[in-house]
């Protein structure tokens, strides 16, 4: 039940972060950071693959909501939590089911860098592709993705710094 409330808890917070704080940030005109990608990659490793995509979906299309974008945001995120478990097998052996929680402090900065990362950049690339809608531009989609990621992955950094202190594994 512990655990439960905290994916609760992580789910509003993140939500309130990207719709109150993030959503009204644009750096340079294509730069949009997104912290919301965070939650659904962080779900226990051992959580069924079928409850990770419905609350994929109902992540983006809260955020579809707030942002009057239609399903970008929800196709998006289930793209991402769909290859969240290529993802993870990529920081694991036996795709961190062994691992207790898929936090920066139970992977360490190195793993965690590299799970938000991956996980980030198909989430933009996939949302940026899908609102552009034409391989003609695919360069400029894929730019944008890269530099939104590396915003994104400064401020999930930040706000897990924040709040969550390391302990082990730096």
């Amino acid at each position: 039940m512990n655990s439960s409330l905290n994916i609760l808890a992580t789910f509003v917070l993140g939500i309130l972060l990207q719709v109150l704080v993030l959503n009204n940030v644009q750096l340079f005109g294509f730069m949009v950071p997104y912290y919301y990608p965070i939650i659904i990659l962080a779900l226990p490793a051992t959580m069924n693959q079928h409850y990770i995509l419905i609350f994929a979906a109902l992540t983006g299309f809260i955020i579809d909501m707030f942002e009057h974008t239609g399903a970008l945001h929800a196709s998006a995120t289930l793209i991402m939590a769909y290859l969240r478990p290529v993802i993870l097998r990529l920081i694991s052996t036996q795709s961190g089911r062994e691992l207790p929680e898929l936090s920066l402090q139970a992977l360490g900065i190195k793993n965690f860098l590299l799970l938000s990362s991956i996980g980030i950049f198909v989430h933009h690339f996939s949302l940026f592709f899908v609102d552009a809608l034409r391989f003609s531009n695919i360069d400029i989609t894929f730019i944008r993705a890269l530099y939104s990621t590396l915003l994104s992955v400064v401020v999930v950094f930040v706000v897990h710094g924040l709040f969550t202190p390391l302990r082990k594994k730096i």
